[in-house]
């Protein structure tokens, strides 16, 4: 027997009341009913989504993070969310459940999870979806009819005679809003599986159809889900029955209270997000980890008296003892990775002069102070063998030269004084592998080394790759290429360094996002087919990359870490540890 068919059959017998860890013939919560072949297959190859979220609209400053960032930039939600605007102005997130309110319905699922009652536990979860579920759709419906600018819209659009093809992308989107609102259906489950419907090809313009409206609604109705939920349903929609499962999920988190609002925080605040996180990871035994996010401007407010807590103690106290798996930083909201203090010099310090900026921020050595700053917790992850994920699309920063930050330029100097720092880069410099130009791809690539020089320990991830769900066979040529070409630099090739990832739920408003692993396992079948390289790539890319850059084998400092957390909740040895030891 394995040890989990030795607990098992321990439940079983009754003697588990015996078991270290079990008071007053309760055992802990044992997973998201590990007995359930939807989540659980030891069988499975080992599978880690190394980039994913699963917060909801209280974890983040959304109103601001929508108007400041979405709405002012290309993406496919921007493209989408910018002529819906003012509709998104008026939609209210107070329904989204906050930390102490998700606590507590954890505390309820408890019983469920410990005795592990598939029926049972399904249906409260069944029961939790319905409930927000109708709260999102109120909201949605509320927002649509109080907004003034779309129903003037809609009001001269009826006695318009104007072809749909012809209309612009306001009034098409404004159309569109207004019947995918009215086919939202009644049941949760039946807008998981069912929902966008097909829609008529004649339907459709550019940059904003009938298809795209409805994801836009899907990724705003699943942030006012509990976190718990957003779990089972990533879970629900990615791991095949007769395929992979996904062992291990990771689950970034972000920090934009100084970014994007003068320091004041979300309705959930990050230590109460970082304490939720805990408790799912207890709870799906495993699962589900957390990456907290560090701050360096926050750490600068709170050195200058300005923060109540620094954002550095916060970092290793929630890796340390709260069961957090790494750090998660985002360049993009105004600080290089490092550099910045040239940055103050040459601007002036005009370049944190900006209307949603504290004005202390463009004082005198600033730029210094977050250099210091992102320094400590650089020195703090290489001592520790803490993994870091940077954001390093061109995307997501209230302006253009934010997101200039983002730039493999900035992480060079980082990389030749932190040699083994380990660090993923996000999205791999782009949101999609098959775009063009490739020069930022290419440029992180080529900070990737071999062990002993600067960047031994930098890695990529493909989270928001949506070119696989529609441009498949290009994402595929462009990875065999790439692969293909870095075979020379052994350890340091991409067929080493690249991770699978998601982005989910970013990425909800793309679709056939719910075919994301699929395809993704097509591709690499192909690649693999090919012969690429000596050995499957697809092994590497899904499970083993995640694996040396989270540090997860055995007498890593970062499993020894998960493995105290888990003897603190007596939580049964998850899968992916199981997976492991047994390559």
């Amino acid at each position: 027997m394995d040890r989990r068919q030795f607990l098992n059959a321990i439940a079983v017998s009754g003697v588990g009341t015996l078991l270290p860890g079990c008071a007053l013939l309760r055992c802990p919560p044992r997973a998201i009913c590990p007995n359930d072949p939807k989540f659980s297959r030891l069988a499975a190859e080992l599978t880690i989504d190394a980039h994913a979220h699963v917060f909801n609209g209280s974890d983040l400053q959304i109103r601001q993070f929508i108007n400041r960032v979405v709405i002012n930039q290309d993406s496919t939600l921007g493209q989408i969310a910018k002529p819906l605007s003012s509709f998104l102005q008026a939609l209210a997130w107070t329904g989204a459940p906050d930390g102490r309110s998700e606590l507590k319905k954890l505390e309820e699922l408890e019983d469920e999870l410990a005795e592990c009652s598939v029926p049972d536990f399904e249906k409260n979860l069944k029961e939790l979806g319905q409930t927000q579920y109708e709260v999102a759709k109120a909201a949605v419906v509320k927002a649509f009819m109080e907004d003034k600018v779309t129903q003037t819209r809609l009001k001269r659009l009826r006695s318009s005679k104007v072809p749909f093809s012809a209309l612009s992308i306001e009034d098409a989107s404004s159309l569109s809003l207004e019947r995918e609102i009215g086919r939202l259906p009644d049941s949760y489950e039946t807008f998981k599986v069912g929902y966008p419907k097909k829609i008529d090809s004649g339907q459709i313009v550019t940059l904003s159809s009938d298809r795209s409206v409805a994801g836009f609604l899907r990724f705003v109705i699943q942030h006012f889900q509990y976190r718990y939920r957003n779990v089972y349903d990533y879970l629900s929609t990615y791991n095949q029955e007769n395929g992979r499962v996904v062992d291990l999920l990771v689950a970034h988190c972000v920090d934009y209270d100084w970014p994007l609002n003068e320091g004041r925080e979300t309705d959930t605040p990050l230590i109460k997000q970082v304490e939720v996180m805990e408790r799912i990871a207890v709870l799906t035994r495993g699962r589900v980890h957390a990456f907290v996010p560090f701050d360096p401007m926050r750490e600068v407010a709170f050195r200058r008296g300005k923060s109540e807590w620094s954002s550095l103690r916060f970092v290793q106290d929630a890796v340390q003892e709260r069961g957090c798996l790494g750090v998660k930083m985002y360049p993009p909201m105004g600080f290089a990775p490092l550099g910045n203090a040239a940055i103050e010099a040459k601007s002036k310090g005009a370049f944190w002069r900006q209307e949603w900026l504290p004005g202390w921020m463009s004082e005198a050595g600033f730029g210094q102070q977050l250099d210091e700053s992102l320094s400590d917790l650089y020195e703090w992850c290489e001592s520790n063998g803490v993994p870091l994920m940077a954001h390093t699309n061109v995307s997501n920063g209230p302006c253009k030269e934010f997101q200039e930050m983002a730039k493999a330029k900035y992480w060079d100097n980082v990389l030749r004084e932190y040699k083994n720092l380990r660090v993923s880069f996000g999205h791999f410099g782009r949101t999609d592998v098959e775009d063009q130009p490739y020069n930022a791809t290419e440029e992180y690539i080529k900070l990737m080394q071999a062990p002993g020089e600067s960047g031994a320990q930098a890695y990529a991830d493909a989270g928001y790759f949506s070119g696989v769900l529609g441009q498949t066979a290009k994402v595929k040529n462009r990875l065999s290429t790439i692969l293909k070409a870095t075979l020379g630099k052994r350890e340091a090739s991409l067929s080493n360094r690249l991770m699978y990832g998601t982005d989910w739920e970013m990425t909800l408003s793309e679709s056939g996002v719910d075919q994301y692993l699929d395809r993704f396992v097509s591709v690499f079948e192909e690649i693999d087919s090919r012969g690429i390289d000596k050995a499957p790539i697809a092994p590497r890319f899904f499970g083993l990359n995640a694996v040396a850059w989270l540090g997860l084998r055995k007498a890593d400092p970062a499993r020894m870490r998960l493995q105290r957390f888990y003897d603190k909740f007596s939580v049964e040895t998850p899968d992916w540890m199981l997976k492991i030891d047994r390559m």
